[in-house]
């Protein structure tokens, strides 16, 4: 009777340790998504030519178009939607 009360006891502990542990890497993460990493340079990194390079702002008919990495940004993406309904 005692090896199944200590059975039960160290699932018990594991299931707890594991919770725990499930806990802290959420947090760890939530605090490093917020920084930018740079990717790391690897040995068949192939250099990225200037004239495809996505510029950072655009001068357009509907204004200014901002954008990240290719990425709009929220007010240009609700310029070219607002364009879109036209």
């Amino acid at each position: 009777m005692k090896t199944k009360q200590l059975f039960t006891v160290v699932f018990a502990g594991l299931m707890l340790a594991g919770m725990f542990a499930a806990c802290t890497s959420e947090q760890d993460a939530a605090e490093t998504s917020t920084t930018r990493v740079k990717a790391p340079k690897m040995k068949m990194t192939t250099e990225v030519p200037p004239g495809v390079a996505t510029p950072d702002k655009l001068e357009t008919s509907l204004g200014t178009l901002t954008s990240v990495d290719g990425v709009p940004d929220a007010e240009t993406t609700q310029k070219v939607y607002d364009n879109l309904d036209l």
